[in-house]
This record gives structure tokens, C-alpha cells and sequence, in this order.
């Protein structure tokens, strides 16, 4: 590549992702950048260069808005098309993508909103939108070279050895704390429900806990009561099964032994194991 090539490239990124826009661009920058602009940017009386350029500049920035919106539904959905815009125009422009591959785009979102104004109107925005991280990375998680645990593996346990077992969470497996509940206003975005105006405010009955797994190609989440947030948090520590239940019979005290085996067997179905150590 040429050096005259990269210098152009490189003026073209300077344009299209200048925060305000082309014209200011042009009207902020240098006499040589300009001249530069002009020979790389040509334009007539119908359309002049520096419009030519401002389309460029909007297919830009309309392009990964619609990464955003796609990537964080529940989000855009809860705070309404016209927050949703002006958080995206933020974004995009304060955080312009480097990457070539946009599904990474937006990763850097929920860091992003969590010291936004947005957020401290409104607390609780930005954990939901970790959720919706998790379940677009979840697809890009390694799949263990053993496949899931099975039922079969855990059956072949002997029963004193159980409370020393350990089993391993797939990378796939999040468990997340939201001051707002994640799968009820998903559900509501299914239901093509419209957008709640005013933002609601933090329900009194969290925090929620959500569950975030993959199966195949198919991503699932699931709500989980604190108990079982603190089974596989205790889990994903590293903690054997009787551990595992000490954490959840702490919160509730009445659960039983067939409940929390129970569990274990959804979670074994579910995939969420990669591997079983008695």
C-alpha cells in the first residue's frame, strides 16, 4: 500500500467519525487538511464534496447504531427509540470502532452507559445491558474438547462421595445481579410490547438474578432465585457440592436435599458442565 493511500484512508476515518459532524470537521482542522480533503473528495454545484462525504459519514454511523440495537433489544426497548438514538450517537462517537469485525462494536457499552447520565437517572440500565453482552458473546465461547457433563456421569458417583464432587461451569455459563429484571422485560420486548414511557423505576422486589448459557448455536437465558445464584456461584468458585448447598440453604433455609438434586439435574441438562472431578 502506498503511502499516499494510507494518508487518504486515514483522512477518510477522520471525517466520517468526527463527533460533529464533516462540515466541522473541515471547519476545525488545518488549511493543508483541507486542501487535502478537496483533492481526495471531489463534488460539483448538485452535490458538494463535503456532502459526498457527510453520506459516507451517516451510513457510518446509522450502520453500527443498528449493531447497537440489535445487540442490546431489551435495552433499546426499556428506555425508548428516542433515548436509545441519543445514547447510540454517544457511543459511536465517543468509542468509534476499531475492529473489522462490528459484532465487537458494541462490547464496551455497558462500561460505557454505566457512567453515563442516562444510567444515573435511571440506575440499573447498565447491568441489563451486561446481560445482553453475555448473550451475544456466549455464541463465541469454546466448547469443551469432553462435551457437557451427562446424567450418567453423575449416576456413576457413589452416593458418599458426592459431597466432595466438583463440578466445572462451561466458559459459556454466566450468572448476573440486575436491580431490574432481565427475562420480564425481555419478555415484554417479545410480546412487542410498547416501550414503557416514563423509564420505569428499580422494582422494590430485586435484585434479580439471570442465568446465561449456550446449548449448540443457540443461546438461552433463564431467571434464577438466590438460591440458585448462589449454587453455581459457588460452583463457578471452584466449591464442592456440599458447599455448593451450604451456599444455597443459607439463603433458604427451607430447601431440601431432592430440591437442590433436582436443580442439578436441569443444570446437567441444560449443558451448563464441562467437566465432573469426584
Amino acid at each position: 500500500m502506498s503511502q499516499r493511500l494510507r494518508d487518504e484512508q486515514a483522512l477518510f476515518w477522520r471525517a466520517i467519525s468526527w463527533p460533529t459532524g464533516v462540515d466541522d470537521f473541515l471547519a476545525r482542522t488545518d488549511d493543508a487538511t483541507r486542501e487535502a480533503f478537496g483533492r481526495m473528495v471531489t463534488g460539483d454545484a448538485r452535490l458538494p464534496g463535503p456532502r459526498r462525504m457527510t453520506i459516507y459519514a451517516e451510513s457510518y454511523f446509522y450502520r453500527l447504531a443498528d449493531v447497537l440495537r440489535e445487540q442490546y433489544r431489551v435495552l433499546a426497548w426499556i428506555i425508548g427509540p428516542v433515548r436509545f438514538h441519543d445514547l447510540a450517537t454517544d457511543f459511536v462517537w465517543q468509542r468509534p470502532s476499531h475492529s473489522p469485525d462490528v459484532r465487537r462494536f458494541g462490547e464496551a457499552l455497558p462500561d460505557f452507559l454505566a457512567g453515563h447520565p442516562l444510567e444515573a437517572r435511571h440506575p440499573g440500565l447498565g447491568e441489563l445491558a451486561r446481560v445482553e453482552r453475555a448473550i451475544v458473546t456466549a455464541i463465541d465461547r469454546p466448547d469443551s474438547a469432553r462435551g457437557p457433563v451427562e446424567r450418567s456421569a453423575l449416576q456413576a458417583v457413589e452416593a458418599e462421595r458426592w459431597p466432595g464432587l466438583r463440578l466445572r461451569l462451561a466458559d459459556h455459563v454466566e450468572v448476573l445481579t440486575t436491580r431490574r429484571s432481565y427475562p420480564l422485560a425481555f419478555a415484554a420486548w417479545r410480546d412487542d410490547a410498547p416501550s414503557p414511557d416514563p423509564i420505569p423505576p428499580v422494582p422494590e422486589d430485586g435484585p434479580f438474578h439471570v442465568l446465561v448459557w449456550r446449548t449448540r448455536l443457540e443461546v438461552f437465558h433463564r431467571a434464577l432465585v438466590p438460591a440458585q445464584a448462589a449454587a453455581l456461584r459457588a460452583l463457578a468458585a471452584g466449591r464442592t457440592f456440599e458447599a455448593m448447598c451450604d451456599a444455597a440453604v443459607e439463603l433458604d433455609p427451607s430447601l431440601d436435599p431432592a430440591t437442590l438434586v433436582r436443580w442439578l439435574g436441569t443444570w446437567i441438562d441444560d449443558g451448563l458442565f464441562h467437566a465432573l472431578e469426584a
